[in-house]
């Protein structure tokens, strides 16, 4: 049994169940990064709950412009992510 440590970490986290909260700083830093500080300042919290990401924006102008890009966040997150993550987004 010759292992990495990345997968038994990875396989302790999914057994653990605490893979959701460190998915979610994981997209935090991603969001972040790719979206700008402007957008991260109007960005209120972002969380994972299962596979729905929950964004919340404190701009009403902010939230219905990302909201047409909806598809093209999900990918690029999941892209980051290496995996399909997230299933569906939903600003709040």
């Amino acid at each position: 049994m010759d292992r990495h440590i990345k997968e038994v970490l990875g396989q302790y986290v999914k057994q653990a169940k605490i893979s959701s909260g460190y998915q979610s700083e994981r997209i935090e830093k991603i969001w972040q990064k790719k979206m700008g500080e402007s957008v991260s300042k109007q960005t209120k919290y972002i969380r994972l709950n299962k596979s729905e990401l929950q964004i919340k924006i404190n701009s009403s102008v902010l939230k219905f412009e990302l909201f047409q890009h909806v598809e093209r966040i999900k990918s690029f997150l999941n892209e980051e992510l290496k995996g399909e993550i997230i299933e569906s987004v939903k600003f709040m």
